[in-house]
């Protein structure tokens, strides 16, 4: 499998595939509208004044709408892929805005929530971690850092401040903690992430099927496809950075170029991984 040859795959059916522009256009306005109403972030101080349960439900509340948009765009991004499939199984010439929303119809969406809550499912326990200990990791900072900052460092001849000492010898425990779960989170989620990676494409593959096999075999399937490609995935997912910086920079509108090129990449990467799978098997 050489990624720089699926690379260039993509960048040539980008420019092949009418209508994709359009297919991306419902993505990147959520994108957009994330960025206009995010919340503003607290500032250190803020945070600091307040206790354990305080910042858990300020936490929780202010990630709740960016979930809830993260779900909607992940269908609509789904849908965009689905398209995109069609069209390279020339089951349709071109794509249009309207293919976007064919993710939310129920013929689709029954299988796509499923499979997505499954997922999920699947990792809440390593995403669990990861949570709990950048929370943690935060919450230890802030007090320490407001106490830093209001004592200064080397104000004394005799080393730190006697009471940024306390701090930290209170919350110094729960900071390495935080750190150590979400190493941990990290490390236990990644090769996971990427073993249930083609999970959505399974799913187009087999719900035409008379007897789909469900959402749990379909992980289970992931699985097994990518073994022994989980760091190929990786690598690809890597040359992603620059586009998704450029994406960042340009507040979004880059992302009428990013997400069609990494969807294509993706579909092409899955599509070659059953190939080799299939020389594998014989």
């Amino acid at each position: 499998m050489n990624l720089t040859e699926l690379r260039n795959h993509a960048r040539l059916t980008m420019r092949q595939i009418e209508g994709f522009f359009p297919l991306f256009l419902p993505p990147i306005f959520i994108n957009f509208l994330h960025l206009m109403l995010a919340p503003r972030a607290a500032t250190v101080e803020e945070n600091a004044r307040l206790t354990w349960e305080q910042f858990l439900h300020q936490e929780l509340n202010r990630q709740a709408f960016p979930l809830v948009l993260s779900f909607i765009t992940s269908i609509f991004l789904i849908s965009a892929s689905f398209a995109l499939l069609d069209v390279i199984h020339k089951k349709k010439e071109k794509v249009g805005i309207r293919d976007a929303f064919s993710g939310f119809s129920n013929d689709k969406l029954r299988y796509i929530f499923p499979a997505l809550i499954m997922k999920e499912l699947a990792l809440i326990l390593w995403n669990g971690l990861i949570w709990w200990g950048s929370l943690l990791a935060a919450f230890s900072s802030y007090k320490i850092s407001l106490v830093s900052q209001k004592l200064g460092i080397g104000q004394t001849s005799s080393g730190l401040p006697k009471e940024l000492m306390e701090v930290i010898s209170a919350y110094g425990p729960n900071l390495f903690l935080g750190l150590v779960l979400l190493a941990l989170g990290l490390a236990l989620l990644l090769p996971q992430q990427y073993a249930y990676s083609q999970l959505i494409y399974l799913v187009y593959d087999k719900s035409n099927e008379a007897n789909y096999p469900g959402s749990w075999q379909l992980l289970r399937e992931s699985r097994q496809l990518m073994r022994g490609y989980k760091g190929k995935r990786f690598v690809l997912d890597l040359t992603f950075i620059p586009w998704q910086i450029l994406a960042f920079l340009t507040m979004g509108l880059a992302n009428f170029i990013v997400y069609p090129y990494i969807a294509l990449s993706q579909i092409f990467f899955y599509q070659q991984l059953k190939i080799a799978k299939s020389f594998e098997n014989k």
